[in-house]
């Protein structure tokens, strides 16, 4: 008896440990097929992707490009802790007219889990903002850059211009989408009457049912049901893009990812939440504070934007001062417009980014 179940013990493992060299073996393949399919061949193109150290602990910052030469735009991802990094294949149709620079904040990413898989919660602004001006000198010295382009998504738009009001000597421009313009409060009162407004028109009654009497009329409180019953009520107004399974496989196939950083990865958003950062009555205050800019403000929204909505970013936007300005809406796109429409996206930085370009933003 003893004598069988160990044969069956040992069939068990042996099959566990088939299944496990199987798991990793299809992992690197489709790691393998997206190096291949992101690989860049033209002979003044640039494909860079290390560990840098910034203010004490090696962060996470890729830099690819067709051609050395073109901008650089350093990616400033949202969350916080939420990287852009290994979305290779959806940042391609951007790399042929500029150098694209995704470096994993702290607190996020292969950066979090590199320096042990948890986020620090003393993580606040400042230090956000000193690393990203570290990351801006190390990217002039290493590409023989004066100036170099924000761009910030989500959070991102709240550390690029704090980051461009603390350096503006580095930067050509300050490219925000998905700009966190508004308060907590400015965000739930608009959402309440464009969700009710949406929902009437649809005659949809089981949402205007879990929107009433399950979150009820804001204020809504942080981590509450309340939000919970906001979000699943939204879905169906939600404009399509990646989402989080699309997300899920791309971060699955990128060649730079190892287990260990898959494994940390869904910590770094959490984490970031609940740090300093985070801090009640303060994070409301990190870009509606600014409405003078030493540097170029250009915007793009896209028109369904349902998190930040595009008609309140409008309404900081023109209150703004800076030597130039532009405010671009794509029409059919949400909050993720980067990286959902990278085509579009791409094409309103071409549009918008040349009148304000110098040659201290072009390489040599």
């Amino acid at each position: 008896m003893i004598r069988l179940l160990g044969r069956g013990l040992a069939l068990v493992v042996l099959v566990l440990g088939l299944a496990v060299v199987g798991v990793l073996a299809l992992h690197a393949w489709f790691q393998h097929q997206t190096a291949q399919a992101v690989a860049i061949h033209s002979p003044n193109g640039i494909d860079e992707e290390q560990f840098v150290q910034i203010n004490g602990i090696a962060q996470w910052i890729t830099i690819r490009g067709q051609d050395r030469r073109n901008p650089v735009l350093l990616i400033l991802h949202g969350g916080p802790g939420v990287p852009f990094s290994y979305l290779l294949l959806q940042f391609q149709p951007m790399e042929r007219n500029y150098v694209v620079v995704q470096w994993d904040q702290r607190g996020g990413g292969k950066t979090l889990a590199r320096n042990g898989g948890m986020v620090d919660p003393t993580i606040d602004m400042a230090k956000m903002v000193s690393d990203g001006v570290a990351v801006s000198e190390y990217l002039r010295q290493h590409l023989h850059r004066d100036k170099i382009i924000l761009v910030g998504h989500s959070f991102g738009s709240e550390l690029g211009a704090q980051m461009a009001h603390a350096r503006p000597d580095l930067f050509a421009a300050f490219v925000g989408t998905g700009v966190v313009a508004l308060t907590q409060v400015d965000w739930e009162r608009w959402t309440y009457v464009d969700l009710m407004t949406r929902m009437k028109a649809a005659g949809d009654a089981k949402g205007l049912a879990e929107l009433r009497d399950g979150a009820g009329p804001p204020p809504w409180a942080d981590d509450s049901p309340q939000l919970d019953h906001v979000a699943h009520a939204a879905e169906p107004y939600a404009t399509p893009g990646l989402g989080h399974w699309g997300h899920r496989r791309a971060v699955l196939t990128a060649p730079h990812w190892s287990l260990s950083d898959l494994l940390a990865e869904p910590h770094g958003e959490n984490g970031m939440l609940h740090s300093a950062l985070w801090k009640p009555g303060v994070r409301d205050n990190y870009l509606l504070e600014f409405d003078t800019f030493a540097v170029p403000v250009i915007v793009i929204q896209g028109s369904d934007d349902m998190r930040t909505p595009t008609i309140l970013v409008r309404q900081w936007f023109d209150r703004v001062h800076a030597p130039a300005k532009s405010f671009t809406v794509i029409p059919g796109q949400g909050h993720e417009v980067l990286p959902d429409d990278i085509v579009d996206f791409t094409r309103a930085l071409d549009a918008t980014l040349p009148p304000v370009l110098t040659d201290a933003s072009r390489g040599k």
